[in-house]
């Protein structure tokens, strides 16, 4: 009897239903920009609801359950991190450089999010980032390629509990080991910022603090590792943003550049070049016993951009802070990054982030003018190759077919209702 009571009042298991959904990101073909999605779902069966178990109401059923023990199994129950309009969703890019020989000279990554929205708590408008573009060409030297393109960027969405951030970096190596630096960077950088932002409070002097925090473990990774970096670095330029918040972060003469549009187009500098040009720059240099100079040929005649030395003609730098360069910070060049905030309007419309491969031979002003013209023609995807390319024919032009690595981010902002 007793057998038979416990066999009655036991509960059947009841399954929650949980929608995973996990869309990748497929490496785009050589000179083509894609978004191509692929999605798998799992959705665990619902128990109906005629095979409910019953509800205990009288008290001396409820005496007598007491008497038994109810076996219960633990369910496991899936939150959604995002909504969608009818779906869960959590997005993890791939990676879209790829080694092989038709990815070696042109990466190029394209991502958009359609019908993505913020939870949140006010129903208001914000802008927020709809698509993001990348492509990196690998420098030439008298028509020849170069062994290895020393720039890399990071595009790509970063989760953390129900909030929005997407990092945009792009760092520009130099020296013998500068690839294998910017390399590393573009490795470890992500997973710093995301492991500070796990205990921020989402302000933007809350997000700047996180992000300093991250740099600074990042300079002191780099320090510590076994890369060769006496005479070799990166610049790193950093764009975290999240809804209509935007933080910058620079060290170097890579640049973030801001296009906004009120019935023309505009734009601001997000960033400051770091170079021996800039007064305050130089003076610190000179107080650290460095010498600013440029270098000189064997007549005594000054060649290219003013650099930074220790003494003339051995290792000069062309920027007066960057990450790595143990030799350079001897005398005075620094790992110091500068940081501008702002909160994104209606009005901005696209963020360019790029290294000096663009920055040399295109001012901030021509460079929004170039997005802004495939943006009003519907040709966003272009806007990428439309920089690069008019980079490198300026380079060839002006350098006798030299030409610098040059790397572009594009991202466009939209303005969407929160629920």
């Amino acid at each position: 009897m007793l057998n038979r009571q416990r066999s009655m009042l036991r509960m059947d298991s009841l399954q929650i239903p949980c929608t995973s959904t996990r869309t990748v990101f497929k490496d785009p073909v050589q000179f083509l920009i894609t978004s191509e999605v692929t999605s798998e779902s799992n959705t665990l069966e619902t128990t109906p609801k005629t095979s409910l178990p019953f509800v205990i109401s009288s008290r001396s059923s409820l005496a007598e359950t007491s008497k038994n023990r109810l076996r219960l199994k633990k369910q496991r129950t899936c939150i959604p991190r995002f909504s969608l309009l009818n779906d869960d969703i959590f997005l993890t890019p791939q990676n879209s450089d790829s080694n092989t020989d038709e990815h070696r000279l042109f990466r190029s990554k394209t991502q958009n999010f359609i019908g993505l929205q913020h939870p949140a708590i006010t129903r208001t408008k914000k802008p927020c980032v709809v698509s993001y573009s990348s492509k990196s060409r690998i420098g030439e030297t008298g028509g020849i390629y170069k062994k290895f393109n020393q720039d890399t960027c990071i595009a790509k969405p970063l989760f953390h509990q129900v909030n929005e951030f997407y990092l945009f970096t792009v760092c520009d190596g130099h020296g013998p080991s500068g690839h294998e630096i910017s390399l590393q960077i573009k490795e470890i950088f992500p997973g710093l910022v995301e492991s500070k932002l796990r205990h921020t409070k989402f302000s933007l002097n809350d997000l700047e603090d996180s992000l300093s925090k991250s740099i600074k473990k990042l300079t002191d990774q780099i320090a510590e590792s076994k890369l060769p970096t006496e005479n070799s670095g990166s610049t790193l330029n950093v764009v975290l943003v999240n809804g209509d918040k935007l933080v910058c972060a620079n060290i170097g003469d890579s640049r973030a550049v801001l296009g906004s549009f009120n019935g023309q187009w505009t734009f601001k500098d997000l960033s400051r070049d770091h170079k021996p040009t800039e007064e305050d720059e130089k003076n610190r240099i000179i107080k650290s016993n460095g010498i600013v100079d440029h270098a000189r040929s064997s007549f005594g005649k000054d060649i290219g951009p003013l650099r930074v030395w220790q003494t003339i003609n051995n290792h000069g730098l062309a920027m007066s802070r960057s990450i790595g360069d143990t030799i350079a910070h001897e005398f005075g060049v620094s790992s110091e990054p500068e940081f501008s905030q702002r909160h994104l309007r209606e009005n901005d419309k696209f963020l360019i982030v790029a290294s000096d491969g663009i920055w040399d031979v295109i001012s901030s002003e021509e460079a929004v003018k170039l997005v802004a013209n495939a943006l009003e023609k519907n040709k966003k995807d272009t806007c990428c190759d439309s920089l690069i390319n008019e980079a490198t024919r300026r380079w060839k032009q002006a350098y006798n077919k030299s030409v610098d690595d040059i790397t572009v981010i594009v991202t466009f902002f939209g303005v969407q209702k929160l629920s």
